[in-house]
């Protein structure tokens, strides 16, 4: 009987927590630490303006087996032959054929020019007929003294895998005046220079023209 009595008495005289305050003041000082460890986890996370910075989503995806490979560029004279005209005399001439083939797989332009000319003069007084035939048969044309060749050339315009056919006929006008034919070299040489260069755009197909040089 006095044991139920003190009971009593001590929940009269310590009544249990109402409210919020008292709720705090009774907790148990661990447990308040631990909370307040976890807010300030939670303050910690929150940026400037209250922007939350915390994970975000990613994904990825690729581009595989890329490749890069290099162009070659290689033009190719096919039966060439060096031009001779022996014993020449007004209304002599003599013609050379062979191919230009752009045996690479990027497109050229070749010009073809004469180099190391000894006996120009001599030169001067013959004259070059040239002539292109492409694979499909077109035809380009065009005349001019064979020491215009110094200056000028003849320029063809070749895609990967084309070719060209040239031919080059050499003549000595048969109107060539007796006394400057008497007065110049006895003989001259040179050389048919072939030089290329890859062009950026793809031609349409094989062209020729003679090209003069400043």
């Amino acid at each position: 009987m006095a044991h139920i009595v003190t009971l009593l008495e001590n929940e009269t005289t310590n009544p249990a927590p109402q409210t919020r305050s008292e709720l705090r003041a009774h907790e148990p000082k661990t447990n308040r630490r631990q909370k307040a460890v976890v807010a300030g986890i939670a303050a910690a996370a929150v940026g400037v303006g209250g922007t939350l910075i915390g994970a975000v989503l990613t994904d990825h995806d690729s581009i595989r087996n890329n490749y890069v490979e290099k162009g070659q560029l290689d033009i190719q004279l096919v039966g060439a032959s060096p031009i001779e005209l022996a014993n020449a005399a007004p209304g002599s001439e003599v013609e050379m054929q062979f191919l230009v083939e752009n045996a690479g797989t990027l497109p050229a332009k070749t010009v073809i020019t004469a180099a190391d000319i000894v006996g120009a003069d001599l030169l001067g007084l013959t004259t070059s007929d040239w002539r292109v035939d492409d694979q499909a048969g077109t035809t380009y044309s065009d005349n001019t003294d064979l020491a215009g060749w110094q200056t000028g050339g003849l320029e063809l315009t070749l895609p990967a895998h084309e070719h060209a056919s040239v031919t080059v006929t050499v003549r000595v006008p048969e109107t060539v005046d007796s006394e400057a034919w008497a007065d110049v070299s006895d003989s001259a040489t040179f050389d048919l220079s072939v030089d290329s260069e890859q062009l950026l755009d793809e031609p349409a197909g094989v062209a020729a023209a003679w090209t003069d040089t400043p």
